[in-house]
């Protein structure tokens, strides 16, 4: 996890695996006008505007959700691809934790 205090800040995983994996991204904290991009894949999605308040994107799910309550997303939902997996988080204002969850695939 990291704290997102930067209107840019870049982020990385690791995925072991030679397969494609889902992940979930949980945000807790303030964000306005973000967005996340998988920058393997070029894949972005808009983040819901919050302030104390949590977002959840779960790739395997397709599903986003804000406090708690499925929402309709702005965006595709990406996969971590094999090995290195960049992402750029992007928000006017950010004062966030994000932390990640991803689901194993093995080889």
């Amino acid at each position: 996890s990291f704290k997102w205090i930067y209107s840019r800040h870049y982020s990385g995983l690791e995925n072991y695996s030679s397969l494609n994996a889902d992940i979930k991204i949980t945000i807790k904290g303030t964000v306005k006008d973000g967005s996340v991009t998988h920058i393997g894949s070029g894949v972005s999605m808009a983040v819901p505007d919050i302030t104390n308040g949590t977002v959840v994107i779960d790739t395997e799910m397709f599903n986003l959700q804000l406090n708690g309550r499925d929402t309709i997303i702005d965006g595709d939902f990406f996969k971590l691809g094999p090995g290195s997996n960049g992402f750029l988080f992007e928000a006017e204002t950010a004062n966030a934790t994000v932390s990640f969850e991803w689901y194993h695939k093995f080889s």
